[in-house]
């Protein structure tokens, strides 16, 4: 109903609102212009042009005004009768027979299946675990860099290093062909 009334509103707003401009370009061609880009100079030929024959823009103007009027009244009054989202979502623990999906299962069937009575024991509490939780952390970019220790530098002198090349003809260039990347393997 609400978009029927939108859409409605919408297509006579376009033939108004294309009247309107039609008198306008009639009487100037930069004032249509400027009217179809920026919409307002539409009040200063509707002030303009008031009572003068082929110039007057009121009816197309105050219709669109009064379309949109109604429309806007339309949706407004009917607000208050559209579904929240708590009306639409499921709830839970109450019995499911009033959606339409739900078949009652039959006596004969049984086959293991859950029933309403096969389980009517209220669920455990969960036990708290005897173990403290962890304190959180921060991520390694939020600590803080501690200084090296002598132990360290160390390590980090006798870890083995690439040998380098003593000469390469390896130019990396922004595009590159197979000769190209074959000098630089």
């Amino acid at each position: 109903m609400l978009m029927v009334v939108i859409t409605i509103a919408s297509i006579v707003s376009i033939v108004t609102t294309i009247w309107s401009l039609v008198i306008i370009f009639k009487r100037s061609v930069l004032g249509g212009l400027l009217s179809l880009f920026f919409g307002l100079p539409i009040l200063y030929y509707l002030i303009t042009g008031w009572g003068k024959e082929g110039e007057d823009i009121k009816l197309p103007f105050f219709l669109n005004i009064v379309v949109w009027a109604v429309a806007f009244a339309v949706v407004f009054a009917a607000i208050p009768k559209m579904p929240t989202e708590t009306d639409l979502a499921p709830s839970f623990g109450t019995s499911s027979r009033s959606s339409p999906g739900f078949r009652e299962p039959s006596p004969s069937s049984g086959g293991g299946r859950f029933t309403e009575t096969s389980n009517t024991q209220p669920l455990e509490a969960p036990r708290p675990s005897s173990r403290p939780p962890e304190p959180m952390r921060p991520p390694e970019s939020m600590r803080p860099r501690l200084p090296q220790t002598e132990v360290a530098r160390e390590v980090a002198k006798e870890a083995p290093r690439r040998p380098r090349p003593a000469h390469s003809d390896c130019v990396y260039k922004p595009v590159m062909t197979d000769e190209d990347m074959a000098k630089c393997r």
